[in-house]
């Protein structure tokens, strides 16, 4: 509960990026009614909002106002006020951004806090080359990144926005974050955390920070809110692609969701891969000596000791093997190229008008592709299988017996008539009833989609029931049996 005897605070935690932001972001969501009972309010700036951004946006619009009615929607009760966003990190760098933002606290009656992770260069860099590769922001191999960030120079910084922009020293914590260390030495409440060094719950370490009990029931996230940097071989695809796109002329800022579009192709082909870790030994002394006296300086600023009390995990980090991908022979970097080669199409397919009317494939002459349809795409394989595999799970997947099927094969929106024989179920069942039953709204009734051999047997109602007619028999053949899988990419 809030400490009546002490002024209320505005709690600013601040990432920085690659410090599991995300991750912390939908945890204190899910606790919002958990943080409230403990004295901190939680709330987004507007109800249509789900994150804290138009704040950050604002600060580099100069529109306090938009600040000072957030708090002023706030300052009814007694509580703390926490805001996230990892978007704060780089106007933190800025003294009168921080004079600006204790002026508007303490305006609404608020003494203002700074809680901010700080991660090691070792692993920050290594993230950080990795994010930005997926996101197709630049195009350069490890050693020659980590060459430009020990020169000061910071690969991409140009495409993004506001005070980041100006700086590219982001790895030199000593000078990026001298502002807060000023402020701090002036009275305000900063709070630097090392990154998984006390707790390997970022989260956890969060809590702690704000003397909040780690013990209590806060609830857990899905999987889904952790920002994952793509395996070996997805960093090398990033790569690959994010070259033929310059190739081509395609800037990543015309890219809808540029970074899921590695880590999906990654799922779509089942890969597993061990994550990128681009340091051989010589490249982690050259960053450890590099920053060692800058974080010492830092270090004593932050905690009071060496860095190398705090960040008691970089010898491990230092001795881990390097971790990477390159095709081993002709044929295999073949593959890899004709992974990379459809997904140029892809994204140009994207950035072209929208495909209409029915899309007609034939799997049987070509046995892996995709096809672009009115809101996504269809992809699919064929594969021969001597055992009956594991189902693959997931509404926006099928897996069907080739063999069961007349090709070519039609996709198309569903018409009222429409029927299916669905797996799991006796008889057949109109297209129109199935959605109603699985509760689709009438809005988006319309676009559903049908997938339907050349007799005009329905084999998919995408998204939501297969055709027991296609479906994979549970007596498999002695000699095997091609399967057809087939997955629906939404834009």
């Amino acid at each position: 509960m809030t400490d009546p005897s002490r002024p209320r605070r505005l709690i600013i935690h601040a990432g920085t990026h690659k410090t599991a932001s995300t991750y912390i972001q939908a945890r204190l969501d899910l606790n919002r009614d958990r943080l409230l009972s403990q004295g901190i309010t939680y709330r987004f700036p507007s109800s249509e909002s789900t994150t804290f951004k138009s704040l950050t946006k604002a600060i580099s619009d100069g529109a306090w106002s938009l600040w000072d009615a957030y708090l002023s929607s706030c300052s009814h009760s007694s509580d703390d006020v926490l805001i996230s966003a990892e978007q704060f990190s780089p106007r933190l760098c800025d003294p009168k951004v921080i004079a600006r933002l204790r002026q508007v606290a303490s305006k609404h009656g608020y003494v203002l806090n700074i809680v901010i992770f700080i991660r090691s260069q070792l692993d920050y860099i290594n993230s950080r080359y990795a994010y930005s590769l997926k996101r197709f922001y630049h195009t350069q191999t490890f050693e020659t990144y980590l060459t430009e960030v020990l020169e000061g120079r910071l690969p991409s910084c140009g495409t993004f926005s506001g005070p980041r922009a100006k700086r590219q020293d982001v790895f030199d914590f000593w000078n990026y974050f001298s502002a807060l260390l000023e402020a701090r030495r002036d009275g305000l409440e900063v709070t630097f955390i090392p990154f998984r060094q006390t707790d390997r719950d970022p989260f956890v370490q969060l809590l702690q920070a704000l003397q909040l009990d780690p013990g209590l029931p806060w609830a857990m996230s899905s999987d889904d809110s952790r920002n994952r940097s793509p395996g070996t071989r997805g960093t090398w695809l990033a790569r690959a692609l994010g070259l033929r796109l310059a190739e081509h002329g395609i800037s990543h800022r015309v890219i809808r969701n540029s970074s899921a579009i590695i880590p999906s192709e990654e799922r779509f082909r089942g890969w597993k891969d061990p994550s990128f870790w681009g340091y051989d030994s010589d490249h982690s002394r050259r960053v450890t000596r590099h920053f060692k006296s800058n974080n010492n300086q830092f270090a004593e600023a932050a905690w009071g000791k060496p860095w190398k009390q705090v960040f008691v995990h970089d010898d491990k980090l230092r001795k881990r093997p390097q971790s990477t991908f390159s095709p081993s022979s002709p044929s295999e970097a073949v593959r890899m190229n004709h992974i990379a080669d459809p997904l140029l199409l892809k994204v140009a397919r994207r950035l072209a008008p929208p495909a209409q009317g029915p899309l007609v494939f034939d799997p049987q002459s070509e046995p892996e592709g995709e096809r672009p349809t009115p809101g996504g795409c269809v992809r699919w394989t064929v594969d021969r299988a001597s055992t009956r595999p594991e189902i693959l799970a997931g509404e926006e997947m099928a897996q069907v017996s080739l063999g069961a099927l007349e090709g070519p094969l039609t996709l198309r929106r569903w018409r009222a008539g429409d029927r299916l024989a669905p797996l799991g179920m006796d008889g057949h069942q109109s297209v129109a009833d199935i959605l109603t039953q699985r509760k689709v709204a009438n809005g988006d009734r319309p676009s559903a989609l049908l997938l339907e051999d050349a007799l005009g047997t329905a084999v998919w109602l995408v998204g939501h029931r297969i055709d027991r007619r296609a479906a994979l028999p549970t007596a498999w053949p002695k000699d095997g049996l091609e399967i057809l899988t087939l997955r629906w990419v939404a834009e």
